[in-house]
């Protein structure tokens, strides 16, 4: 697996959409899932992770705060997680990040 943390792609008002949303692009031999989330502002990621449990891949991240601190808002966060020779059982993908100490 490969990962790129892309970003936030910005400070969301009320009438965004704080659904975490996955989308699967297959290329070839490789794969690519583009996520987007919603988290408090501020954040970064680390220990980019996956697990497969049967036909279903779980996708999971860190975030947290590299100066200790955070902005009161909530920003859409980007990720892509690309994987060559997913298993074709692979039929479902979730995602869920977990908040971590720096």
């Amino acid at each position: 697996m490969t990962f790129k943390f892309i970003g936030c792609s910005g400070e969301l008002s009320h009438d965004d959409s704080y659904e975490t949303r996955i989308a699967r692009k297959d290329h070839g031999a490789a794969t690519t899932f583009q996520v987007n989330h919603a988290a408090t502002c501020g954040l970064d990621v680390r220990n980019p992770s996956y697990a497969i449990r049967g036909d279903s891949l779980k996708l999971t991240y860190k975030m947290y705060s590299q100066n200790g601190m955070v902005v009161m808002c909530d920003c859409g966060y980007r990720s892509q997680f690309t994987f060559t020779n997913l298993p074709a059982s692979v039929k479902s993908a979730s995602f869920h990040a977990t908040f971590d100490e720096p």
